[in-house]
């Protein structure tokens, strides 16, 4: 079983890099702290979590819903305003996976049951 990514258009193939264009998609993102890898780690647990079911379904509340694994997974580093303390003492990430195709607006997406966890 393959792991769902959104649609692309290849505009570029060179060697190990492909320039590729996304056709519009939603995606889900978790804001974590910490080094690189405790955040990697600490996100994707919070994703993993939310996609096997920790979460409340739109139709029916008092429900989860479990969500097909997709890719890409993504891991970016949030940038402080210049010449902040803030941004020489933490490190903030953020961890985003691409909704599948069968759940197209962000509308019909289930919510997270714990909203302080960074969703």
């Amino acid at each position: 079983m393959a792991i769902e990514e959104p649609s692309y258009k290849l505009l570029l193939q060179e060697e190990r890099m492909e320039l590729r264009a996304y056709a519009p998609f939603t995606i889900a993102e978790v804001k974590v702290q910490g080094s690189f890898d405790e955040a990697s780690r600490r996100g994707f647990r919070l994703i993993a979590d939310y996609i096997f079911g920790n979460n409340r379904s739109i139709s029916q509340p008092d429900r989860s819903e479990k969500i097909a694994m997709t890719a890409p997974v993504t891991v970016e580093a949030q940038t402080a305003a210049e010449g902040s303390n803030y941004a020489r003492s933490v490190k903030d990430f953020s961890l985003r996976f691409a909704s599948r195709a069968s759940l197209p607006s962000l509308l019909s997406k289930p919510g997270p049951k714990n909203y302080n966890s960074g969703f």
